[in-house]
């Protein structure tokens, strides 16, 4: 379910608790928690409505300018049906907090020994480290980027593999995203992402 920036602000002060959409079929259920820029977006309602039962003070609770404007957002469409949706702010996006907090010493065990068994399948060799550095090194910047910066490292890597002779695709480059999460959260958050690039440039065609 597409939510404008500004609704998504809104839903979060709690000025907007309703959205109306033309649907096949509902796109979502209550209970569905959505992961945005404000945090998480819970569904509360979804029911199928007659647009001619609306009133203004839904479009009001909705965002619109006014029960018109709503309707003119509606006009698309016209043969499915209007579902009214319930939504509300349900906090802050729990990855969030889950990114400050370390591994215990048990799951630290637990990644690293993963890791190694990685590494020792690894046609190329050893390749979770570096991945994970590159990951680590650039905290905030875009997968595009990063997966740009990164290509050269793999590609020259992957040559020197005598079962890869040739460089990595692009949809493994594409692959390789940026870990939001700092230091040592990073091993918690980008292994399996280092595990997909690498099973890429292993099994590509």
């Amino acid at each position: 379910m597409r939510i404008r920036p500004g609704e998504l602000a809104e839903i979060k002060a709690g000025t907007i608790d309703l959205g109306f959409r033309r649907w096949d079929r509902p796109r979502v259920v209550v209970g569905t928690r959505m992961r945005t820029p404000v945090g998480l977006i819970e569904v509360t309602a979804v029911e199928p409505v007659d647009e001619s039962t609306i009133t203004e003070d839904d479009a009001r609770r909705a965002g619109a300018a006014s029960l018109d404007a709503l309707r003119r957002g509606l006009a698309a469409n016209p043969d499915r049906p209007v579902f009214r949706v319930g939504l509300r702010w349900a906090g802050e996006d729990p990855r969030i907090g889950l990114r400050q907090q370390p591994p215990t010493p048990q799951e630290l065990a637990e990644i690293r020994a993963r890791l190694a068994r990685l590494d020792a399948a690894s046609a190329i060799g050893p390749w979770t480290g570096p991945t994970l550095a590159i990951i680590d090194r650039s905290p905030t910047v875009r997968a595009p980027e990063l997966a740009a910066n990164s290509l050269s490292f793999w590609t020259s890597r992957a040559a020197r593999a005598t079962s890869m002779p040739r460089p990595i695709s692009a949809r493994a480059s594409e692959a390789l995203k940026p870990c939001p999460a700092p230091t040592i959260s990073a091993l918690r958050y980008c292994d399996s992402v280092a595990v997909m690039v690498m099973a890429m440039m292993q099994i590509d065609e």
